[in-house]
């Protein structure tokens, strides 16, 4: 679901000052070394985005929230990048901060047309937390756009591991979506959820290794010897593998896999 804005930033020079004079680039002067790249992936536009973030300034903040109305889209996803990057980082726990934010993510969002704005509005919503984006996000379980689909069910983790009918059922029926990066987030958000085991293992069979591996692992973390055999055929899992860090649990967890028979 893209790249981390931080590991791009420090890789990037985009976002740096002037050599030399000690002044940092102006929003805007942020915003015009972005839209020289088209495509909205590369690094420039983390290294850029976050930059802007990092000034932690309202004014800032109010820069980005003004591009929602620009006819570009990609200055809009600029502006939802920047706000999105204050959402996901903000430690703060006041309330008065991140609603404002997610005030204008749910109008915003009602409204945008453009995959690309959608993707860190997506983001922004599913980060946040607040309840108040869950509806917005059941609807956005539903997007064309695959990415949105993916931030969208990665927001209802939380309700769906309370126990919330709504986010459970929209789960469920993620396992089920055409594209497979959506159904490996399913399979995450059902792990901690009341959902019967058989959701998982009906997984199992996916046609995708990562959704295969994904519900195992769901499975071993519930003592469910299911997808041990799924497991047990990946080979030992080292450093470098897509399945590094998603079997941190695996390792610690208070059972070993079982052999297999």
């Amino acid at each position: 679901m893209g790249e981390d804005p931080l590991a791009a930033a420090e890789r990037s020079g985009d976002a740096e000052g002037r050599p030399g004079t000690g002044t940092e680039p102006s929003f805007a002067e942020l915003l015009g070394r972005a839209l020289t790249e088209p495509d909205v992936d590369q690094p420039v536009w983390f290294a850029t985005t976050f930059a802007a973030h990092e000034r932690d300034d309202p004014a800032v903040r109010a820069e980005a929230a003004a591009l929602r109305d620009r006819p570009d889209p990609l200055e809009r996803h600029f502006g939802a990048q920047v706000l999105r990057l204050a959402l996901l980082y903000d430690e703060s726990g006041d309330d008065s901060f991140e609603r404002p934010i997610v005030d204008l993510f749910l109008s915003w969002a009602a409204e945008e047309e453009d995959p690309r704005v959608m993707r860190p509005l997506t983001a922004g919503l599913a980060d946040a937390l607040d309840p108040r984006a869950e509806q917005a996000l059941h609807t956005l379980i539903h997007h064309p756009d695959p990415e949105v689909r993916c931030w969208a069910i990665s927001g209802l983790t939380s309700p769906a591991a309370s126990g919330e009918p709504e986010a459970l059922a929209a789960a469920l029926a993620c396992t089920r979506d055409p594209d497979a990066a959506v159904r490996e987030q399913a399979c995450r958000a059902l792990t901690g959820s009341p959902a019967p085991a058989d959701a998982l293992a009906a997984c199992l069979t996916d046609e995708a290794e990562a959704v295969r591996v994904t519900a195992a692992i769901g499975l071993f973390l519930r003592d469910d010897t299911r997808g041990d055999a799924v497991l047990r055929a990946l080979g030992p899992v080292e450093e470098g593998s897509p399945y590094y860090g998603a079997f941190h649990q695996v390792r610690y967890h208070h059972r070993a896999l079982s052999t297999a028979d």
